[in-house]
């Protein structure tokens, strides 16, 4: 019995790197022990906080859920790792060195955390555009310079905290950081103009990617919304690069998001029309617009004695909002009128003009006295 605990003795009395392998042994089941605790704690946490998040109407919590049950298995692991790392006993110095490494881990397990967050917050307010084709110009232009700005943010910020716990003055840094910043950002500061002008588009959305739109002397349609600028089809055909900055500034005429299209026109009908041709008339254009299903709301009046007609104001509101569907509606309104005023008798007017003139006798010529 004796020669056999001999040879395990010996063993046990091994150092490995000047430390006893009893205590390697402890510090490796204390890896065990973390994975396994890691494990329990995180199937208890998920399947508490999913029952929780059952009880929402929102994919928030569990997209949240979903998210910090991975970090939290990894902040208990390390946890019981930087427990166990007591077993090893080591120096002064090289302890200072595991807690800095410690620190920086828990640092970059929050940069992750606060990154992936940042991912999920920025999924939830794409899908409020999924309807609206400007939602794939957000998802694919505006949504991943923002994601990456905000992972460079975080990363620095994250660095910098691993630095000042390490130990490094960090102020000298801040400086030199802050005085190169300023010289980015004047160089670049029309282009972080365009970035927030396309961030203001896009969540006050004074017009959409298909909307026709009037801003300054350009008139035509939205093709694409980019990070730097809105690209327009004018009705001319040409294609028209506007800067964020700009359009973020600028008084827009969303011509698509009117519910109607005015029409406004006078007729012009000839002085000699009678009191009761002026009602007829009058009542055969209330008729025409009142029974056109493409006609809203209509104004009828006799409006004015104009000097060469009497002036009849006519104003409806088409529902067609597609301009070539109104322009038939429009002819089908006109063809009607005339129709109906042909067979009524009733005359449109023309500018006309009447001259006067009288033939009178010249005046006798002044008779001179005779010497």
């Amino acid at each position: 019995m004796n020669s056999l605990l001999v040879p395990t003795s010996k063993w046990l009395d091994l150092c490995p790197a000047g430390i006893e392998i009893w205590r390697w042994l402890a510090f490796g089941a204390s890896l065990v022990a973390a994975w396994i605790l890691s494990r329990i704690v995180v199937w208890r946490a998920g399947k508490s906080l999913r029952k929780l998040t059952l009880k929402t109407k929102t994919d928030l919590d569990t997209k949240l859920v979903d998210l910090g049950v991975p970090i939290i298995q990894w902040a208990v692991l390390l946890f019981v790792a930087r427990q166990g790392l007591h077993f090893l006993a080591f120096g002064p110095w090289m302890e200072c060195l595991i807690v800095d490494l410690f620190k920086a881990a828990y640092a970059i397990l929050i940069a992750v955390f606060g990154a992936r967050m940042a991912d999920v917050l920025l999924e939830i307010w794409g899908e409020k555009f999924n309807s609206s084709e400007s939602g794939e110009q957000l998802k694919t232009s505006l949504l991943p310079a923002i994601s990456r700005l905000l992972k460079i943010m975080i990363s620095i910020l994250t660095s910098l905290l691993i630095l000042q716990n390490a130990g490094y003055n960090i102020g000298s840094l801040l400086a030199g950081l802050g005085i190169g910043g300023l010289a980015v950002a004047l160089a670049a500061q029309h282009s972080l103009a365009n970035i927030f002008g396309s961030i203001t588009i896009f969540c006050d959305k004074p017009f959409i990617v298909g909307d026709r739109i009037k801003v300054d002397r350009y008139d035509g349609s939205v093709e694409r919304i980019g990070l730097r600028s809105t690209v327009i089809r004018t009705l001319d055909g040409t294609v028209v690069n506007i800067p964020n900055r700009q359009m973020a500034e600028a008084s827009i005429d969303n011509i698509s998001r009117r519910p109607t299209i005015k029409r406004m026109f006078t007729l012009n009908l000839v002085y000699n029309t009678s009191l009761d041709g002026m009602r007829e008339a009058l009542t055969i254009l209330r008729d025409i617009l009142g029974r056109h299903p493409g006609v809203e709301n209509h104004w009828v009046y006799w409006e004015n004695f104009a000097p060469h007609s009497l002036d009849i104001l006519v104003i409806y509101w088409s529902k067609h909002l597609k301009y070539q569907d109104f322009l038939i509606a429009n002819e089908e309104i006109n063809f009607e009128i005339k129709r109906r005023f042909e067979k009524a008798l009733l005359e449109f007017a023309f500018p006309t003009q009447t001259i006067c003139l009288s033939k009178t006798k010249p005046p006798a010529p002044i008779q001179g006295e005779h010497l």
